[in-house]
């Protein structure tokens, strides 16, 4: 079994990433990341280590944050302002899948259980959205900043 460094230290930047473009914040996506780290390490050995666990993980320290800080933020770009305007479930299908590739099954491991399956907060996530940037249908978000 590899270690958990070896699973998760490649996954920093993605994890960083995700949260930043749901928070809006440097400080609240890095306090984020490390308390998801922590937590994956302590719970390591009760749980395979994959790149939708841990961004379960993360999402479960983002969501607090997400509604608190919902409209704020760093960054003033139009996709990541639309994308904040969004209920959390639906902003991190859309950012999931869209930004981070996740296929299906990652999805529904990653967000879990819900009022609507993962696959219905991305359509309805995709569909607000496009009403939110434009009348066009929603285009794949290529905004995540590095």
């Amino acid at each position: 079994m590899p270690d958990f460094e070896s699973i998760a230290l490649p996954l920093l930047d993605d994890l960083y990433r995700a949260a930043f473009a749901l928070l809006g914040s440097s400080a609240q996506a890095e306090q984020a990341v490390t308390a998801a780290i922590a937590e994956g390490k302590r719970r390591w050995d009760r749980s395979p280590c994959r790149r939708a666990w841990l961004f379960s993980i993360l999402l479960r320290h983002t969501r607090a944050l997400y509604v608190r800080t919902k409209g704020a933020g760093e960054c003033t770009s139009d996709e990541l302002a639309a994308l904040r305007e969004l209920p959390f479930r639906q902003a991190a299908a859309v950012l999931l899948t869209d930004a981070f590739e996740c296929d299906e099954s990652e999805l529904r491991e990653a967000m879990g259980r819900g009022l609507r399956s993962p696959a219905a907060e991305l359509r309805v996530g995709r569909q607000r959205l496009a009403r939110g940037l434009s009348a066009e249908p929603a285009p794949r978000l290529g905004f995540v900043p590095g």
